[in-house]
């Protein structure tokens, strides 16, 4: 009889410690971890405790460098709007101007600060966001700012700082859906804009500085003697300049600044002396077309051009310089042109083809409306393969004279829209016209009565001529007119 095989018992393989990295690795995040929680659940003990006296110390910071009055609705701490910073909310907001009225309305103002500054004894401040309101930014007509609010640096710097004061020293600043109303009653100016979104970037506790900002806008006008400019035009600019407080300097380095579809680049200085602010400045189209001048056209021109496309080879520069005071204006220039162009319109049967011209306006030597000027010189153009030459100066806009010469041969089925009379429902045949010259006051040009005092010359050849009107037609088979 056989013994019976004794089994052979094989102990399970040890698992392998992990590597002694790995488990210092999980160790620290542990740590961490536990660390970031402490801090939070610290921070959310102090929030809940110490909300009413932050919000004390904010608004006691705030007034200590103010010369009008903060008013605030309501305060709290919220640690997830703006984490891992705290923000520090005041609602309903209204803060006076130096002129006894208002110079800023907001839902909201959230200032934000580090997390870890609620455990130190300084809470300092570093950022503000400001939304759903409106800024009143008014100059009177002896150049008095109703932004003039901030205590003098020397001032501020002799009040003696308590441990535990909250220190507010700004890096950024942020507007969100806010209004922007810009009234300057020494230079009749009045600016309505809304302000979607603007970041301003810079050490704002010093007195000189400098500052990139980036916004996007939409203007509802900007109102000059002249008239309404920039009507229900998006806006957006980013720029760098250098600030100067106490000489009250601006020194644009570099600003690009779109308006509708046209890209510019701005570039100068804005300095501010007393009741007078001093312009040095030039804008430059980067993407130039016909609309770039027209997007700055008056109101009252708009709605006759703004069909008006082109292509080409344009360029736009524009400059202002000189003083700004309430009985003086700088000298503003603004140079245009277009070479191996088209310009085209719904109201144009044909475009105009091979374009060219060089136009000006300048608001003279006394800067102002009876010395200013806007011209076209060299203007040429092939409408229906048909040429036409011409030049015009407009002048003296606060009585506008116009002194026009102009060549070409025109088909009425192409150019008949441009009357902009509605009740022309066609046109047919060609107007051939030759040394056309007219001069005068544009009043008398429209006025029957008075039209014999605008100088005229040159002749007018029809052939088949025709405009329909709604219940009529006005036809001209052949003929000539001096």
């Amino acid at each position: 009889m056989k013994t019976p095989a004794t089994p052979i018992i094989v102990d399970p393989p040890r698992p392998r410690k992990p590597p002694l990295w790995r488990r210092l690795l999980r160790r620290l995040v542990w740590l961490f971890a536990f660390a970031f929680l402490l801090v939070l659940l610290s921070s959310l003990v102090l929030a809940a405790f110490f909300e009413k006296q932050i919000g004390e110390r904010l608004l006691t910071e705030i007034n200590k460098q103010l010369r009008t009055e903060l008013r605030v609705g309501s305060f709290e701490l919220s640690l997830l709007a703006g984490f891992p910073q705290v923000a520090a909310n005041l609602e309903e907001v209204v803060l006076d101007d130096a002129m006894k009225g208002t110079l800023l309305e907001a839902d909201r103002v959230s200032f934000r600060f580090g997390l870890l500054s609620l455990l130190s004894s300084d809470v300092k401040v570093h950022s503000v966001l400001i939304e759903d309101g409106a800024l009143f930014v008014r100059i009177d007509r002896k150049g008095r700012m109703n932004y003039d609010i901030l205590v003098a640096a020397e001032a501020e710097a002799e009040t003696p700082k308590s441990p535990g004061d909250l220190a507010i020293s700004l890096e950024e600043a942020r507007l969100q859906n806010m209004e922007l109303i810009y009234v300057d009653d020494r230079a009749k100016q009045q600016v309505r804009w809304q302000v979607e979104d603007a970041t301003a970037s810079g050490q704002f506790s010093r007195e000189a500085f400098s500052m990139t900002s980036v916004a996007r806008l939409q203007s509802d006008f900007v109102e000059l003697p002249d008239g309404r400019f920039l009507v229900g035009k998006p806006l957006t600019y980013d720029t760098k300049m250098n600030v100067d407080l106490a000489n009250r300097k601006y020194d644009i380095e570099n600003m690009s600044l779109a308006i509708a579809s046209n890209i510019f680049q701005l570039e100068g200085t804005v300095a501010s002396a007393g009741s007078a602010t001093d312009f040095d400045l030039e804008l430059v189209a980067q993407k130039g077309s016909i609309e770039s001048v027209i997007d700055l056209l008056p109101e009252q021109y708009l709605a006759y051009f703004s069909d008006f496309r082109s292509r080409g080879d344009f360029d736009f520069t524009a400059s202002a310089k000189g003083k700004l005071t309430a009985d003086h204006y700088p000298a503003i220039e603004v140079k245009f042109g277009l070479e191996n162009g088209e310009i085209s319109s719904p109201r144009l049967q044909n475009a105009l083809e091979e374009v060219s011209f060089q136009g000006l306006f300048t608001n003279g030597q006394q800067r102002k409306n009876s010395t200013s000027l806007f011209s076209v010189t060299d203007f040429k153009g092939v409408l229906d393969q048909q040429l036409m030459e011409g030049k015009f100066r407009l002048y003296n806009l606060e009585d506008p004279a116009l002194d026009l010469h102009f060549s070409g041969l025109l088909s009425l089925d192409d150019i008949y829209g441009l009357f902009n009379v509605p009740t022309i429902t066609g046109a047919d045949g060609e107007v051939a016209v030759n040394e056309l010259k007219l001069k005068g006051k544009v009043r008398d040009m429209i006025n029957q009565r008075r039209i014999g005092r605008v100088k005229a010359s040159g002749t007018l050849e029809f052939d088949d001529a025709r405009l329909d009107f709604s219940d009529r037609q006005l036809v001209v088979n052949e003929g000539q007119v001096k």
